[in-house]
C-alpha cells in the first residue's frame, strides 16, 4: 500500500506568500457525549459545529508588514502542506514533488477571517518570531468557510525574508546587559460569533488586547540597583532586534534593526530565581499602556529601520 506523505508547505495570506516556521490548522469541533439514564457509556456523540482557526510562527518582519499589531481582515487564505513523491510516480521517489498534487485549504466563496499576531518572541541565537492566528468566518450558517483540495501548485516566495535576532533591552533609558531572551505576549481577544445553532461562526470580532513583554536578566546586580520593589515607570523602554544581511548572513549594524519603544506603563519583577550551579535571573515584566487620549493606537511603537545601540 502506498501512503502519501506531506510537509510543511507555504501560507499565503490574501496576496502575500509568508515565510512560515510551523503551524497548525485546529477544526475546532464543537462536540460532547450524549449520556442519560443512567447509562453507563455514551450512545451518541453529538456535533454542535466548528470554530475553525489557524496558528503559525512566521518571522516577525514578514508578519509585522502584513498584519500589524491590531488585526488584519482576510479575503482570501491557502495553506499548503507540500507533498512528497511515491512509488505511484515516475521518478525518483521521497523528495518533494513539482506537481500540481499538494494538499491545501482555502477559503470557501464569501468567507472571510481576520489575522492577528498574538505574539513575539527572540532569545540569544534565535529568531524573531511573531505567533500569529487567522480566526475563520463562514458566508452563511452551515456552509463551512474552508475548503480543502489535493490538486494545489506550491506557491514560492519572491525573495529572501529579512531575518532578525535577538538585540539589546533599553529600559527607563538605559540599555542593561545580561538579557538572555525577551518576548511580547499582546494579549489579543478576538471573538468568533455563533448565534441561533448556527454550525460555524458567520462573524469575528477584533476587540484589542492588553499587551506586556517579558525579559530574562542574569544580570541581577543592576536590575535590582535600578528599580524598586513596587515597580517603576516603563517610559523609554525599548526592545531592540538586529537584522541578518539577506545575502551573507552575518548580523548587520545601521538602521536596519526592529525597535519595540513603549512610551508609556511599568516596570516590575515578581520573583529573583536562583538554584544549585546556576546563574540567578530575575524575570522582568514590561505592562505597556495607551494613552487616554490615543487609547485606539497600539501603546507599542515598532520601526523597521531603527539603530541598536
Amino acid at each position: 500500500m502506498t501512503i502519501r506523505l506531506n510537509s510543511l508547505g507555504p501560507l499565503k495570506i490574501n496576496t502575500t506568500v509568508l515565510p512560515i516556521v510551523s503551524g497548525s490548522l485546529a477544526l475546532g469541533t464543537v462536540q460532547e457525549p450524549s449520556e442519560h439514564s443512567g447509562q453507563l457509556f455514551p450512545t451518541l456523540q453529538l456535533i454542535r459545529g466548528q470554530i475553525p482557526q489557524l496558528t503559525a510562527q512566521i518571522p516577525f518582519r514578514a508578519a509585522y508588514d502584513l498584519i500589524g499589531f491590531t488585526a488584519l481582515d482576510v479575503t482570501a487564505c491557502e495553506i499548503y502542506y507540500a507533498r512528497y513523491t511515491d512509488a505511484d510516480d515516475a521518478g525518483a521517489q521521497g523528495i518533494k514533488s513539482t506537481g500540481t498534487d499538494h494538499t491545501y485549504f482555502d477559503l470557501a466563496t464569501d468567507a472571510g477571517a481576520l489575522a492577528v499576531i498574538t505574539g513575539v518572541s527572540v532569545a540569544q541565537d534565535g529568531l524573531l518570531l511573531a505567533d500569529i492566528q487567522v480566526t475563520f468566518r463562514a458566508p452563511d450558517a452551515t456552509t463551512h468557510p474552508l475548503v480543502k483540495n489535493t490538486d494545489g501548485t506550491l506557491p514560492t516566495l519572491s525573495t529572501q525574508p529579512v531575518i532578525h535576532t535577538m538585540g539589546p533591552v533599553q529600559l527607563q533609558g538605559t540599555v542593561y546587559d545580561g538579557i538572555q531572551d525577551w518576548s511580547l505576549d499582546l494579549a489579543q481577544v478576538v471573538e468568533p460569533v455563533r448565534t441561533d445553532g448556527d454550525l460555524y461562526p458567520t462573524t469575528v470580532l477584533y476587540r484589542g488586547g492588553t499587551p506586556s513583554f517579558s525579559v530574562t536578566t542574569n544580570n541581577i546586580q543592576d536590575t535590582l540597583a535600578n528599580l524598586d520593589l513596587i515597580g517603576e515607570t516603563a517610559a523609554s523602554s525599548i526592545f531592540y532586534a538586529r537584522q541578518h544581511d539577506t545575502t551573507t548572513g552575518i548580523v548587520v549594524g545601521g538602521a536596519t534593526a526592529i525597535s519595540m519603544t513603549v512610551a508609556r506603563g511599568v516596570i516590575t519583577y515578581d520573583t529573583v530565581d536562583a538554584a544549585q550551579q546556576d546563574l540567578a535571573s530575575a524575570p522582568l515584566t514590561i505592562t505597556p499602556v495607551a494613552a487616554p487620549a490615543t487609547a485606539d493606537t497600539h501603546p507599542v511603537v515598532v520601526s523597521t529601520g531603527a539603530t541598536a545601540p
